[in-house]
């Protein structure tokens, strides 16, 4: 109970704010813009919201030397300091696909707090694993918003249909190859179809 009381309030518990915000002196876990880093999320997004996927953008903002999340909080606050303290100078915008679609994703850039998205697998066994989305627990309008609604929205239907569009891609293409490696492939499904079919009993009137 005590968990859903903290959740309910809709502050942020991370460690580190998200990239963008920085977390308010006066309020525990309240979110406030970072005024200086803003910008990349927002180019990130309008990156996206033009049509470029999380594999082009990752490759853009890399090439346009933009500050990864662990710089900008080493910068800060010293984290991460076995990381990039005395690294390549490219370790600093070596951005990652990974990265790149957890802000697309992300609702705190529209708001909204959303917790309870993971649990550990038992009390014994401290694996994290992924909640099913019914059982997160969203508060909204928690902070000030850095990407309007309906372009995040718009990039989640983006992401949806790439999605869909390649799983059918793979599944077209799987089907390609057992054609190419088998001729009769088709011939095999549909017999095998037809014979599903013939098992089935039926009654006098058609019904099963």
């Amino acid at each position: 109970m005590f968990f859903f009381f903290r959740f309910a309030n809709g502050a942020h518990y991370g460690a580190y704010a998200p990239i963008g915000y920085i977390k308010g002196p006066d309020e525990t876990g309240h979110l406030l813009v970072n005024e200086e880093t803003k910008w990349i999320i927002e180019k990130i997004f309008n990156l996206a919201i033009h049509g470029a996927g999380a594999a082009k953008i990752t490759r853009l903002i890399i090439e346009e030397r933009v500050p990864t999340p662990a710089w900008l909080n080493f910068q800060r606050n010293g984290t991460f300091a076995h990381i990039i303290e005395g690294a390549e100078e490219s370790k600093q915008y070596m951005w990652t696909i990974a990265q790149v679609k957890r802000i697309l994703k992300d609702e705190n850039y529209i708001g909204n707090s959303v917790h309870n998205r993971q649990s550990n697998i038992s009390f014994k066994d401290k694996k994290k694993v992924r909640k099913p989305q019914e059982e997160w627990f969203r508060v909204e309008n928690t902070h000030e918003a850095i990407i309007a609604k309906d372009v995040f929205l718009q990039v989640q239907e983006q992401i949806a249909s790439t999605t869909l569009f390649r799983t059918k891609e793979a599944k077209d293409q799987k089907t390609s190859i057992m054609e190419s490696l088998f001729p009769f492939f088709h011939k095999i499904l549909l017999l095998d179809k037809i014979e599903q079919f013939i098992a089935i009993p039926f009654s006098r009137n058609g019904k099963k």
